[in-house]
């Protein structure tokens, strides 16, 4: 054993008149009691007493040395600080000491653990006598002290928040960014930073004034000025330290002074270039779609991917006119709930007043703070798993879901989809019989929509022509409700286009000359799908004028393609029985209501990229083209399918190479086919088909 340094004398015993151990290294003194004294509580050496292992009034005899003398136990540590040396008698040494079972926590002890409490205690010392504190004394329960305190758990890393694996987007403010060896002071440099920052807002602000849309995509938002200038101060700072402050007063001068809004496009544009440099292998036209077919062909197997409509007025498809009666109830239904609406853009609920109420205004509630991205999934990364699961965030401002809005609009606005609401506004139809078109023609289509008083309405249509991609039709319309907000984030239509217009009123109703004046509006083919100057400046009154226009192209049998077609053709009013819509050629893997985008699928199937223009908003006829293209790519896939299947073309039809027994049996009045594999069954369907 190791001797004892003594740290522990002054301590009390934790189990005072009970210990057992000889050479205890806490106090054993009574209270009241000299520490010169030998306590009453530790009995003098003489022998030792096994608890468990001895017999009842049988001491065990003491084991002798290879030298001949007995084995001598030594003093504890409070008989050799406290009383002086003498002569101890001998102490025997312990043959078989069994080990001590400490008992797990939080765990109840068997039976069978009970031998465990009768563990030897070696050096109790009574003259020869077992002690008081035997085995019968000591409670069957007893544990060792080291186990009977709690033990403390292992460090727990906190659970981080949902997700805060994925960190928001850092808001900066107008303070100049932290650079190693900073070419000045915080304070100048913040200076400067101010200085260059109210420069590029004005010229900012000259942008918001031009008409050209080409100007306008190079519009920046207070959060991207702000940027910009910490890009721009903090680029003076790092390359050019020495002369930071004669750069950034020439920068500052040049904005202030001396830049034009001609300048800061040209600026502008070369920062985009720097930021987004063109991939290597991008080509400015995209790769022709290759379907191995004629246009003839083409339109042949267009009519085999016709979508059919039965259960899809379950996902907003209107399929048939409303009744008189139906929209009547609707009707009454909006009056009695006095026309409040929720907000579609931040769901407040608010109420509008589509003839205005009597301090004119349209709608109740204040202004709209909301987001104009949408949700989003952050990309899951490696070892995500273990941080919690990933929260969504917004597109515009990467903020999480529920917090405050980014963006603030004059006005709540609203959106139904209820057919019946929507005829309540304008009437729907079903396509006429057209003779001057039929299934021959097909059509690309696409509408824009802008918020009035009465909901989402028309206020663009554009038709082209398929598979050559033409514009035939192309106009404005002006909504029956009075004008929210155009939603030029998305339509592209601009106030200034709505106040320019040509108002234009077709000359007659016949479907054959309807048609030739329209075409005759037309301007050359588009040749840059992000240049809108195509958009034409002739505005019609109303959204049934636009659908007379539309229905100059279409008949029942003629196909009209799009994506999402049921907001376009609930847009015009329109019940259409020959459609080709690309959500339904390219089906979300859970079904519908969900979809994909038609930037992703373009993106996916055709590799190129559209409704690239920013807050100029979408192009209408980029995006029906872009639909149309994406039926095409559809088409070669199914060619190429049916061609390893044996179909060849003959006549401009498609013929299978394959006998088809069962309408062959059909044909010759063979009510038996259970024999159709004979041989002699065979024969004679062959003979049947060859005399047809």
């Amino acid at each position: 054993m190791f001797s004892s340094t003594g740290l522990f004398k002054n301590i009390p015993c934790p189990n005072k008149g009970t210990c057992t151990l000889a050479n205890c290294f806490f106090s054993h003194e009574q209270a009241g009691q000299s520490s010169g004294n030998l306590s009453t509580s530790v009995p003098a050496f003489g022998s030792v007493i096994f608890s468990g292992s001895s017999d009842a009034g049988n001491d065990p005899k003491r084991r002798r040395l290879e030298d001949g003398r007995k084995d001598v136990p030594r003093p504890s540590v409070a008989s050799s600080q406290s009383t002086p040396e003498k002569k101890l008698g001998d102490v025997p040494v312990v043959d078989d000491l069994r080990e001590t079972r400490v008992q797990p926590l939080g765990t109840e002890r068997k039976k069978s653990d009970a031998k465990a409490d009768n563990v030897p205690f070696v050096g109790q010392l009574v003259n020869g006598r077992r002690s008081e504190t035997s085995d019968a004394k000591r409670p069957s329960n007893a544990r060792l002290s080291t186990a009977s305190r709690p033990i403390s758990p292992p460090p727990v890393k906190a659970r981080p928040k949902p997700g805060s694996n994925v960190p928001p987007a850092k808001i900066e403010t107008l303070s100049p960014r932290m650079v190693a060896n900073g070419p000045a002071g915080f304070a100048k440099r913040k200076l400067y930073l101010d200085a260059l920052h109210g420069a590029m807002k004005k010229l900012n602000d000259e942008v918001v004034a031009s008409q050209d849309p080409n100007i306008k995509i190079l519009l920046l938002t207070d959060r991207e000025l702000v940027t910009l200038a910490l890009d721009e101060e903090e680029r003076f700072a790092t390359e050019q330290p020495s002369v930071y402050e004669n750069m950034i007063k020439l920068r500052i001068l040049a904005c202030s002074k001396k830049m034009k809004l001609e300048g800061w496009v040209t600026f502008r544009r070369e920062s985009i270039a720097k930021t987004n440099p063109p991939a290597a292998n991008t080509k400015n036209e995209p790769s022709p779609i290759d379907t191995g077919l004629t246009t003839e062909q083409e339109i042949v197997l267009l009519g085999r991917i016709i979508a059919n409509q039965q259960g899809l007025e379950h996902h907003g498809y209107v399929t048939s006119p409303p009744t008189e009666e139906a929209i009547r109830k609707a009707v009454d239904a909006v009056e009695m709930c006095k026309n409040f609406e929720s907000c579609d853009r931040c769901s407040t609920r608010f109420q509008a007043f589509p003839d205005r109420r009597e301090d004119g205004a349209l709608t109740s509630g204040g202004k709209c703070t909301f987001h104009p991205g949408k949700p989003f999934q952050p990309k899951k990364e490696r070892g995500d798993a273990t941080k919690g699961p990933l929260e969504k965030h917004y597109g515009c401002c990467q903020q999480p879901i529920g917090t405050k809005g980014c963006e603030t609009a004059p006005t709540h606005v609203f959106k139904t989809s209820d057919p019946k609401r929507l005829a309540a506004v304008t009437s729907f139809i079903r396509t006429p019989e057209n003779p001057t078109v039929g299934a021959d023609k097909p059509v690309c289509f696409d509408c824009e929509m802008g918020y009035t008083s009465y909901g989402l309405e028309l206020i663009r249509l554009t038709a082209t022509s398929w598979p050559k991609g033409r514009v035939i039709l192309d106009v404005l319309v002006r909504p029956r409700g009075t004008i929210l907000d155009l939603n030029s984030r998305y339509s592209g239509v601009t106030p200034e286009h709505i106040m320019n217009a040509v108002e234009y009123v077709p000359t007659t109703t016949d479907q054959a000359v309807l048609k030739k004046e329209i075409l005759g509006l037309r301007k050359a083919k588009i040749s840059n799908a992000n240049d809108q100057s195509h958009l034409q400046t002739r505005i019609v009154p109303d959204t049934a004028t636009a659908r007379m226009l539309l229905l100059a192209f279409l008949s029942p049998e003629t196909p009209l393609i799009g994506h999402a077609l049921e907001n376009d053709l609930n847009a015009v009013r329109l019940v259409h029985p020959s459609i080709v819509d690309t959500i339904l050629l390219y089906p979300h893997p859970k079904g519908l209501p969900l979809r994909f985008g038609l930037k992703s699928l373009v993106a996916k199937y055709l590799e190129r990229a559209i409704q690239t223009a920013g807050l100029a908003g979408h192009d209408s006829a980029e995006d029906a083209n872009a639909a149309g293209d994406l039926a095409r790519f559809k088409i070669g896939k199914l060619w190429k399918q049916l061609s390893m299947d044996g179909w060849l073309w003959e006549d401009g039809k498609l013929k299978s190479t394959k006998v088809d027994w069962d309408a062959a049996a059909a044909k010759a009045g063979n009510a038996e086919k259970g024999d159709q594999n004979s041989l002699t069954k065979k024969r004679k369907l062959e003979e049947t088909l060859a005399e047809e």
